[in-house]
């Protein structure tokens, strides 16, 4: 607690600093001739600022309520982990990803692993800004982040999100994170993701907004890439976590941002964003330090 607390406070002006130059960037984007980027940049904006109305913060505070519930979980579940798993200096062979690892985790651990609340309402405040039609989510974990996109997207006044979890008994929980939400606009598919996410493509098709928030292997990363571009709307989002997690994911990235279609990338730090227009375009490659 106390060495949490320290960090916490070293890295206070460190923050400070590149929020300013978020800023200078975020001005630059927000007079761009593409209303995706200049969305992407009021989204970002508000974020930073913690703009939101008080039928938005009630919703918000429901869902971190029952975030809260979860980190107090004192249960152990059995978990099929088909991703790179949570050491990035441990390798897994792709076999082992594609067969799954068993293993069992404490709630309350997954929930720790969930999007924090300010990366949360980021992704909150980019749904409501870019309003999609159809939201695909890769890694559900407890359905937090799941439930901020649902959110956003009831605000809007219509919407779908698919959120696809391997593990599941962590698909259960993601369900019953939704139904507390009482929200109609969101279903979880259960099962690993070579196996779940070119259906889920298909019946999501155009998708609008992609956030892949699971299996943080540069390999994974490309193949799911790659998978959804049939399947995007002619101007789409997508949203990737843990772009830095190791040299393969940043590796990846990097080749990502430069793929003929994405017309823009923007680099947040822990997450990486991308427009991705089937029009032909200026390629701008942009950091956003959060």
């Amino acid at each position: 607690m106390v060495k949490r607390l320290v960090k916490s406070v070293l890295m206070w002006p460190v923050r400070l600093l590149r929020r300013r130059r978020a800023r200078t960037t975020l001005a630059t984007l927000g007079a761009a001739n593409s209303a995706a980027l200049r969305a992407v940049a009021a989204a970002i904006r508000e974020a930073l600022d913690g703009t939101a109305s008080p039928e938005e913060r009630a919703s918000i505070d429901r869902i971190e309520e029952r975030r809260r519930e979860l980190l107090e979980s004192g249960a152990t579940i059995p978990v099929i982990d088909y991703g790179a798993g949570s050491d990035p200096r441990v390798k897994r062979t792709a076999e082992q990803m594609r067969a799954g690892v068993a293993t069992s985790a404490a709630v309350r651990t997954l929930a720790r692993a969930s999007k924090s609340p300010a990366s949360a309402f980021l992704i909150f405040k980019l749904v409501r800004h870019l309003a999609p039609s159809s939201c695909i989510e890769l890694g559900s974990c407890v359905g937090i982040s799941a439930s901020y996109q649902a959110a956003a997207l009831t605000f809007n006044g219509g919407g779908t999100i698919r959120t696809l979890e391997g593990a599941p008994a962590i698909a259960s929980i993601a369900r019953e994170t939704l139904a507390r939400m009482a929200v109609a606009n969101a279903s979880v598919v259960e099962g690993p993701f070579h196996e779940t996410l070119s259906a889920a493509l298909q019946a999501g098709a155009p998708v609008d907004f992609l956030f892949n928030d699971g299996h943080h292997s540069g390999d994974a990363m490309l193949c799911y890439f790659r998978e959804s571009l049939a399947y995007l709307a002619p101007e789409a989002v997508l949203l990737f976590d843990d772009i830095n997690w190791s040299l393969d994911t940043q590796t990846a990235w990097r080749e990502i941002a430069r793929h003929d279609r994405v017309a823009a990338s923007i680099d947040l730090g822990e997450m990486g964003l991308l427009i991705v227009s089937s029009r032909s375009t200026l390629r701008q490659e942009l950091r956003v330090p959060l």
